[in-house]
């Protein structure tokens, strides 16, 4: 139990889901950084909504959009 409290993936650049692997480089939802993207099933769709970001704090994300202007 405990020391796996770090973060395995991150925000995909292509899709926007938090399923980019930092250590493979690979977005396990839409496999960037491939070309073609990967299928998805509909019988998930609202798990995926409810742990999207955005439903929670965003403590560094909702910063994003002023540094970028």
């Amino acid at each position: 139990m405990g020391k796996r409290h770090k973060k395995t993936h991150m925000l995909c650049p292509r899709c926007g889901k938090r399923s980019f692997h930092i250590q493979k480089k690979r977005c396990a939802s839409c496999a960037y950084p491939e070309q073609k993207m990967r299928g998805g099933y509909r019988w998930s769709i609202k798990a995926n909504r409810r742990k999207a970001p955005g439903t929670g704090r965003m403590k560094h994300l909702r910063h994003m959009p002023r540094r970028f202007k």
